[in-house]
Parts: C-alpha cells; sequence; structure tokens
C-alpha cells in the first residue's frame, strides 16, 4: 500500500486500484478506482455531490465549463443518453469491473430498496385486505412494457416469484445479480417464519437453492 497527498486529492494506491479521499462537508469521502486510469482520473480535482455521485469540471467543447461524473470520464461515455450502471449500486465504486452501459430501461432494473418498502424484498408487498403477498415486476424493453402480479398466501412463494421473473426480465441488471456464480441471490427474513432464508435463481429462472439458516 502506498500513500500519496497531491495539490488535488489524498491517494492511498493498493495492488490494482486506488482509494481517493475526498473532503465534503468537513467529512472524509471516499471512492475507488482503478490503477490504469490513474493519469485520466488525477488530471482533475473531484468532489462528490447530494447524490453520492463523485464529478468533476472539463472544458466542453464550445469553450466553457461542464460537469461530468467520474463513472462517465472512466468509460468515456459523454453521450447523457447513453447510462452509466453502477451493478453493486455503490456510486463511489468506480473500478471498471463494476461499470457497464446501460439504457434507461436497464438502469431502472438495478435499484436498491426504497423506504416506501417494508418486506424487504424489492417487489414484494403485503396485501391486508386479502391477507396476501403480492409479487410484482415491470419492465420496460424496445417499447414494450412487462408488468407481472400475483399474489401468494405465503411470503416465500412471493420472493420466489419475483426472482424467477427478475432472473427472466432483468438477467444480470437485477439488483441481486452474482457475476461470478451467474446466478440471482437473495437472503432476506422471511415473514413466515421471522428465520433468515437464502434462495438462488439461475439466470434461466430455475430454482437451483433454497436454504432456511437458522
Amino acid at each position: 500500500m502506498e500513500r500519496t497527498r497531491g495539490v488535488k486529492n489524498h491517494l492511498i494506491k493498493y495492488e490494482n486500484y486506488y482509494e481517493m479521499s475526498m473532503i465534503n462537508k468537513n467529512k472524509h469521502k471516499k471512492c475507488y478506482f482503478d490503477i490504469a486510469d490513474h493519469d485520466l482520473v488525477t488530471q482533475h480535482i473531484w468532489k462528490i455531490d447530494k447524490q453520492g455521485y463523485i464529478y468533476t469540471m472539463i472544458n466542453s467543447e464550445k469553450g466553457n465549463k461542464r460537469r461530468i461524473t467520474m463513472h462517465r470520464l472512466i468509460l468515456g461515455v459523454l453521450d447523457e443518453s447513453c447510462l452509466v450502471d453502477h451493478q453493486d449500486l455503490e456510486k463511489n465504486n468506480n473500478r471498471r469491473g463494476n461499470l457497464r452501459k446501460a439504457n434507461k430501461s436497464k438502469n431502472e432494473m438495478n435499484k436498491p430498496l426504497t423506504s416506501l418498502n417494508h418486506s424487504g424484498v424489492r417487489g414484494v408487498s403485503y396485501r391486508k385486505t386479502r391477507d396476501t403477498w403480492a409479487s410484482e415486476i415491470r419492465s420496460e424493453s424496445n417499447d414494450a412494457f412487462t408488468r407481472i402480479r400475483k399474489s401468494f398466501p405465503l411470503f416465500d412463494d412471493a420472493v420466489k416469484y419475483r426472482l424467477i421473473n427478475e432472473s427472466n426480465l432483468f438477467k444480470e441488471f437485477s439488483p441481486n445479480y452474482n457475476k461470478l456464480t451467474n446466478t440471482i441471490q437473495l437472503t432476506y427474513m422471511s415473514h413466515d417464519d421471522n428465520v433468515q432464508t437464502f434462495i438462488e435463481v439461475d439466470i434461466s429462472g430455475n430454482i437451483l437453492n433454497f436454504n432456511k439458516l437458522e
């Protein structure tokens, strides 16, 4: 590990990546990028915005300053119509293996849980009037909109249905995708028995593992 401190940002060098520190509201924030991108990244002074994205200002073709995020600069994506997806959902992880080009629909697939979710599993919600668990998924591709919804008495069955459809519709853009195994994996707390549960689905929608962990 090698530490360097310049006029711009504080860097710590590891075996194959850099850790960069930035000060935001008197707090140190960190981001990561590959050693191969050192010369590209260190030309600029980097900051972090309210959404957690790392950005800098560069000269545009018209000669004025324009904002660009680190993940766009690293992949060379200047066209605003093309998006860049962080596979692990960590906006400060700008290593090339974690970045991929995406259109709007694919980028929307890889989203974390929101504060509105109370089940702990994206796309699964409790229907109090019917005392059932609803499993829902939406996808838009090539101007075609797909919405699949089904209700189950058991929470675990709703989760299974959601992940099977994630595998079929989202593929590697599922937020639960594990690229090491090329499968969809999720560990969650079941509302059926209050036991941590693990499920793994292959990319074709077949359940490979379903285990209670306690």
